[in-house]
């Protein structure tokens, strides 16, 4: 049951300013408290407030409403979370249309990297281009959209390690290292992994932003972390297999008659088969594939639209 929008509550804050004060005290929280909360400049805290609006049964819904018209795409897209699972017939078609997108808002786009066949290797495309938007071949493919870049860097990161089970690599084309050639290592994945909040902005070139990187470690005096890059930037560069597969214990040797690359798919297979996609994706960065099989891409709206979202923001 909604609560009495006018009734003050245990948690409300007192609303001052009013000369003289009502009958029967001042009225605290309700819709004017929640308004009063809602008007903050930060959005993480206008985002915050939203839940409390179901409180308020009808009104709250059209609180809600009234939300997906704020000015922060992701506090829209919150309102249009809350306002999906309600079953008032007003709430629904508040949200038929999808979440409104506003000139320069941002969405994060999840896609299949493409595997292409060159003039003797197989090669992948793990970015989006206009260039090649005719070519089918070259086209990757759709997986999902969020408006949080980390949902989708998570969700990508995870499409990669299925596609590791399956994938044949014998015929694909190794990016080896080549002094300071960072093509085969995934900045935004190390950022991931080291919980920072950076990113490689879309079409930006690598060396650009691994410069970026280098001077975001050292302006905030994480000297550890970038001790920790430059030592996974040298892990990247070629390896002996057979030493990789001495130092973990893989019981697999190289044979005489056996080139390299034979072999190193020999070892790849042998974790497919066990279905180990934690040293798949090791073995992935350490033979030179490079290339994930799954990326994000940045969209930036120049028109008013329109979204129909489904799950994790």
């Amino acid at each position: 049951m909604a609560e009495n929008s006018n009734q003050p509550k245990n948690f409300d804050a007192v609303l001052g300013g009013q000369t003289p004060p009502p009958v029967g005290g001042v009225v605290l929280g309700g819709i004017e408290g929640w308004r009063r909360r809602f008007a903050t400049p930060i959005v993480e805290q206008r985002i915050a407030v939203l839940l409390d609006a179901l409180k308020y049964g009808d009104a709250g819904i059209n609180l809600l409403i009234e939300a997906m018209n704020d000015e922060a795409l992701l506090v829209r897209a919150n309102a249009y979370k809350l306002l999906q699972g309600l079953s008032s017939a007003k709430a629904q078609q508040a949200i038929a249309k999808g979440v409104l997108l506003n000139e320069g808002d941002r969405l994060y786009s999840v896609y299949q990297s493409a595997i292409y066949y060159g003039d003797d290797w197989y090669y992948i495309n793990d970015y989006i281009s206009e260039f090649y938007a005719d070519d089918r071949y070259l086209d990757p493919q759709f997986v999902s959209r969020h408006f949080l870049r980390e949902t989708a860097e998570v969700e990508a990161e995870l499409f990669h390690k299925v596609r590791l089970l399956e994938i044949d690599v014998s015929g694909l084309y190794r990016e080896k290292w080549s002094g300071n050639n960072i093509d085969n290592f995934d900045l935004n994945q190390w950022c991931v992994t080291k919980n920072l909040s950076f990113f490689c902005q879309a079409n930006e070139e690598r060396e650009t932003c691994l410069e970026r990187l280098i001077n975001t470690l050292e302006e905030s005096k994480k000297k550890e972390l970038l001790l920790k890059l430059w030592d996974d930037l040298g892990k990247n560069a070629n390896i002996d297999i057979n030493e990789w597969c001495a130092e973990t214990r893989v019981t697999l040797v190289r044979q005489e008659d056996e080139q390299e690359w034979q072999f190193e798919n020999r070892v790849f297979q042998k974790f497919q088969n066990d279905k180990n996609s934690e040293i798949l994706n090791e073995l992935w960065q350490w033979i030179g594939f490079g290339r994930r099989l799954a990326f994000v891409h940045e969209e930036i709206f120049s028109h008013k639209a329109y979204f129909k979202h489904q799950g994790n923001l």
